[in-house]
């Protein structure tokens, strides 16, 4: 990783690092407020943690930040209403469909597996099965919130600890708190996005 540090608190912390984190964090709180500007941002955090992911052997994740690019630019024309039904004058928050749950833990359980068997070829990442967890979570919980579905939240409450403790055993500590503030987002979000919803329906 670019060499840009300090140390605070005896922790060596990467600048460079440290900046994508807080890219990270802005990204998180406007999607929070389900602000249209989150997607900027969802284009501009994938430029850092490509590389930083890669340098710490998760090339799952590495690879997941590929796909936040595309995502993003799915979930602009998805909320400006170019793709799908959805007007751009109307709340970018709806619900999951009930059919769509059974593909969607298929989808997970499936992306884990084929990501684990990928790293476990690679021979090189640090955590293969943590790795191809998070990475499919985050491929899910990425096309759920470019569709506006409130429950993209829950993805990002079970991935978000374990990318805490997968940030700190890599000594990635600006990302590990970057992490823990989503942890919390999360939650807040999706009661939040959810209170939005059932109020926007009535």
């Amino acid at each position: 990783m670019l060499d840009y540090a300090i140390t605070l608190f005896g922790l060596h912390i990467n600048l460079f690092e440290a900046l994508g984190a807080i890219v990270g964090i802005i990204y998180l709180l406007l999607e929070y407020k389900a602000h249209p500007w989150l997607w900027f941002f969802g284009l501009l955090m994938p430029l850092f943690y490509i590389y930083i992911f890669f340098s710490q052997h998760l090339y799952a994740n590495a690879a997941i930040n590929v796909y936040y690019v595309g995502a993003s630019v799915y979930g602009i024309l998805c909320w400006r209403g170019i793709i799908g039904s959805k007007k751009e004058e109307e709340s970018p928050i709806s619900t999951m469909p009930r059919r769509a749950l059974l593909p969607i833990l298929a989808a997970t359980a499936a992306l884990t597996i084929l990501l684990a068997i990928v790293l476990n070829k690679l021979g090189e990442s640090q955590a293969i099965w943590l790795d191809g967890f998070t990475a499919a979570l985050n491929i899910i919980g990425m096309f759920m919130l470019a569709r506006g579905w409130y429950q993209q939240w829950i993805c990002w409450i079970i991935v978000e600890p374990v990318m805490v403790v997968m940030s700190l055993i890599t000594g990635m500590y600006p990302t590990a708190v970057m992490y823990l503030v989503y942890c919390v987002i999360a939650v807040m979000g999706y009661l939040r996005w959810k209170r939005e919803y059932h109020t926007h329906k009535r």
